[in-house]
């Protein structure tokens, strides 16, 4: 049996996963990882070919198959509990006070950005929905920054 690594290297464009990620870092995906596990609560994902974007995209899974996803201006809830840690202390207005809730399929995860800007709308499962897992192609694995910082990132 022969286990091919496949790595993949993206430069980081934006903010959306900021503090995590920076505009300008580097950061290193490896495909493997879901051969043999799937993916996970808390995961920094590359999913490409998500309808109507055009690059891929780096973001965080908080939501997995199964589960009840909420969230409000102030808050997402995963099952019944606050999802802290990830910089969700004050979700954009896109929302206003209205709740939005999500039951994910056997294949489907929620994925969110990192950073919290008011005013600022970012592309993530709040705006093109729950995810196919089959869409989910890597997991990363490090990233190093433009002042040569490595930071491990599973």
């Amino acid at each position: 049996m022969a286990i091919i690594f496949q790595f993949k290297r993206i430069t980081i464009i934006g903010w959306s996963m900021y503090p995590t990620l920076e505009h300008g870092d580097v950061a290193f995906f490896y495909r493997i990882g879901y051969f043999l596990s799937k993916p996970n609560f808390g995961h920094i994902v590359l999913v490409q070919d998500i309808p109507n974007t055009n690059v891929p995209v780096v973001k965080r899974i908080v939501g997995t198959p199964g589960d009840s996803v909420k969230y409000t201006e102030d808050l997402v809830i995963v099952n019944g509990k606050v999802v802290n840690g990830f910089y969700y202390e004050k979700m954009t207005d896109w929302h206003k006070n209205e709740s939005q809730q999500v039951e994910l399929g056997q294949d489907e995860y929620f994925l969110l950005s990192d950073a919290v800007f008011p005013d600022v709308a970012f592309v993530d499962s709040r705006s093109f929905g729950p995810v196919s897992g089959r869409l989910i192609r890597h997991r990363a694995l490090f990233a190093y920054s433009k002042d040569g910082r490595l930071r491990f990132l599973y």
